[in-house]
């Protein structure tokens, strides 16, 4: 006698299948401009220019990749985008930390107070002219002070850090203090060493926020020599800059087509500014999902 399938169960089945379905074409969404920016600049020209490229290459030419990496410009703003996002999101980390810690301890006094100054920039703000005015007057235009400290502190980090620092057991601070530990030690022995899917979570969020900032070196740097990629990545793909002309009239002199290779110039940038982010996320993932969700249990 054949067993009998509940029709709860084929409710589940079909649901599930539903889901995977979705979860897949989503998926393939999301994948897919990648895929054909990746194809677009490592295509052929000719086939660039007359549209032929719609998923894989057509052909094969690295033509792009080596006019992007012999262009001054574009390595002079990848090395300021690193250093950017590194020094960026050290500041972003130390500050948060320094700033989650008391808050998370439960006999700081005054606490409530120093949340809600922290909470009302939420959603009343000076203003970009006022922000400016600001950093002008406190000297650090056309700097990279300029691009690091503003967005520093940013309360919804502090909020995930400090909920997480409050479900560590009191009984550890108990006895490092027993032990004759101070606060520092307390905090960089013991707390960060047990907080690392949440600090992989700021790490994560803050150094994508500066690498792909652009905005805020167009109000506060003047040099062109301080500007980050995504700056000239954007004059490249949106303003038609003439930054590469010269490697487009020597790639029409060897025979190539101007348009595909402009195309394919600005689909490689595209790739050269993506790339860290994605070797990085794969080493911060397996801490990403469990720290975020460790940050969201309890405010």
């Amino acid at each position: 006698m054949k067993p009998r399938v509940s029709k709860r169960k084929i409710r589940f089945n079909l649901f599930d299948c539903f889901n995977y379905m979705l979860m897949v074409l989503l998926g393939a969404i999301c994948i897919y401009p990648f895929i054909y920016v990746a194809s677009v600049s490592i295509s052929d020209s000719y086939a660039v220019a007359k549209g032929s490229v719609r998923f894989l290459p057509v052909g094969f030419d690295i033509t792009a990749y080596r006019h992007i990496f012999k262009n001054t410009t574009i390595l002079t703003a990848y090395m300021n985008t690193i250093r950017y996002s590194v020094v960026g999101t050290l500041i972003t980390l130390f500050i948060t930390c320094l700033i989650a810690y008391p808050l998370s301890l439960r006999y700081f006094y005054g606490k409530g107070v120093i949340l809600f100054f922290f909470t009302v920039p939420m959603f009343f703000s000076g203003g970009m002219i006022p922000t400016y005015l600001l950093i002008r007057d406190l000297r650090m235009l056309n700097s990279i002070w300029a691009i690091v400290l503003p967005s520093a502190v940013a309360m919804w980090n502090i909020v995930m850090v400090r909920t997480n620092f409050q479900q560590i057991p009191e009984s550890l601070y108990e006895s490092a203090y027993m032990d004759g530990a101070n606060h520092w030690i307390i905090l960089f022995k013991i707390i960060l060493p047990l907080s690392k899917p949440i600090i992989a979570v700021i790490l994560m969020f803050s150094m994508v926020r500066i690498w792909n900032d652009f905005f805020t070196s167009m109000l506060y740097l003047t040099s062109m020599d301080k500007m980050p990629l995504q700056y000239v990545l954007r004059s490249l793909v949106i303003s038609q800059s003439t930054s590469m002309q010269t490697e487009v009239n020597m790639a029409v002199a060897a025979g190539e087509d101007p348009f595909g290779l402009r195309q394919k110039l600005k689909m490689g940038a595209i790739i050269v500014s993506i790339g860290p982010i994605i070797l990085i996320y794969p080493f911060l993932q397996k801490y990403f999902i469990k720290g975020a969700l460790i940050g969201a249990i309890k405010a």
